[in-house]
């Protein structure tokens, strides 16, 4: 008995009796003959299709908890090879089936095998993560690799030896490293905060008088130190009059009266079987801004309330101040009539929400021993500056070899910028600043580099 193969009505090798299977490396339709010595002959086909399956790495992802996130292409095999890809740029090393990411892009998978239609697939990446440099040092050279946060953001930054747990390293958006092997730092806002703030139960006497506003003189003082956005609030019903749905509206002020916003309630429905109580109302959009000022009031707007009810004030037995363990946000005092005191008006058991409250998010150290003083995230301008002496013991001039309008920040250990100059020729600079270490970022024509300084 004797096996023949063909491909599209073409043979691919002679009549053998050993040739009972075929390796396919290709589409297309294959018979195999089967002859027992010309006695009786029968024939077989099956059609092989040449495509990959589709690759979903589905939706788009925001970088926050978790701080990465892993892209599976999600299709395996033998002979399958992936590339990857940041926009148009291939992702060095990166050609396994799967790819973690940890920054924000847009991001791509093709997977090809011989004889077949390659496929793809993308996602978008956004992150609410502070934005940050990896850095780069030299075991043999014992040079130092600089981590940085680039985000705006006041942080505080703080430094961690893991993902979790772990150990706190260093405060501040300059983190400064000297390991022997590449390593992963992880670095968090840790200013961002989810809480209360206020009494969270009445105590005291509970007054209906109908509702009151800020022309009746009835409102909350409270200050902060940075934006934060209330999420829900809590009002005080004496009497629940109808079953009825209907929100809770607030204004924002400054203290001089200045109107500075009005924020509706999602709507809520209150029913007469509800025990006089505390009633929480959840809010969208209520965003208070540290550029509204440090202290500000916020009072009932009661003709944009439509809940059916009696919301009551506390007349005495209220302990100021009130505020959140973070700091950022302190209920003062209230006013009722012109009568401050321990009286309280309407809103309890703020739940509020400062920051992104991410995880913390991965920041490398890479071995890279053609790295130069500093870390970067471009090296072009490592030959057109100059910084001397370094170390130096009163100050030091940075030349700008190319004339070029250079941008440059002196910047502490903290991470706070102390110093910023503009030149195209050469800065002096380190005159009346403390011995320590700084870094010298300079940005020309959106590339940067930052110069590590220190001043006996």
């Amino acid at each position: 008995r004797t096996f023949q193969w063909y491909k599209d009505g073409i043979s691919l090798s002679a009549a053998s009796s050993s040739a009972t299977t075929l390796n396919v490396v290709s589409g297309g339709v294959y018979k195999v003959v089967v002859d027992s010595s010309g006695k009786c002959s029968r024939e077989a086909f099956v059609t092989i299709s040449a495509t990959l399956p589709s690759i979903d790495l589905g939706p788009d992802v925001e970088l926050c908890s978790p701080s990465t996130k892993t892209l599976d292409a999600g299709i395996s095999g033998t002979g399958i090879s992936y590339v990857w890809k940041q926009g148009s740029t291939t992702i060095s090393g990166s050609t396994a089936k799967t790819y973690l990411v940890t920054k924000a892009g847009n991001y791509s998978v093709t997977a090809s095998s011989s004889g077949c239609s390659s496929v793809t697939d993308g996602v978008v990446v956004t992150s609410l993560l502070p934005n940050t440099i990896d850095g780069k040092f030299c075991p043999q050279t014992n040079t130092s690799a600089t981590l940085e946060v680039t985000s705006s953001g006041t942080g505080p930054y703080e430094w961690f030896s893991a993902s979790t747990g772990g150990t706190k390293l260093f405060t501040g958006k300059i983190f400064q490293v000297k390991p022997t092997v590449e390593t992963t730092y992880y670095v968090k806002d840790v200013g961002s905060f989810n809480g209360t703030v206020g009494p969270t139960a009445t105590s005291g006497t509970q007054n209906s008088w109908g509702e009151q506003d800020f022309e009746n003189g009835f409102y909350l003082k409270f200050s902060l130190t940075k934006d934060f956005k209330i999420t829900s609030l809590s009002l005080p019903f004496g009497q629940i009059h109808s079953n009825h749905e209907g929100v809770v509206a607030v204004e924002i002020r400054k203290t001089d009266g200045t109107l500075l916003g009005t924020f509706s309630s999602d709507p809520k429905t209150l029913s007469t079987t509800s025990t006089a109580a505390l009633h929480e109302f959840t809010f969208s959009n209520l965003d208070i801004l540290s550029s509204w000022g440090t202290d500000l009031i916020m009072n009932l707007n009661k003709t944009l309330t439509t809940v059916n009810g009696s919301i009551s004030w506390q007349n005495g037995g209220t302990s100021y101040p009130y505020t959140t363990s973070n700091g950022a946000v302190t209920i003062t005092g209230s006013n009722t009539q012109g009568q401050s005191g321990s009286n309280y008006v309407y809103f309890y058991n703020w739940k509020i929400s400062s920051g992104t409250n991410c995880d913390r998010k991965p920041v490398l150290a890479k071995v890279d021993c053609n790295v130069t003083v500093g870390t970067d995230n471009s090296d072009e301008l490592t030959e057109i500056v100059q910084l001397y002496p370094n170390p130096a013991q009163n100050s030091a001039v940075l030349s700008i070899l190319n004339n070029e309008d250079t941008f440059v920040q002196i910047i502490d250990m903290s991470g706070s910028i102390i110093a910023k100059y503009n030149s195209n020729t050469q800065i002096e600079f380190g005159e009346g600043l403390k011995s320590g270490v700084y870094f010298i970022k300079v940005t020309q024509k959106n590339k940067n580099n930052t110069l590590k300084f220190i001043l006996n």
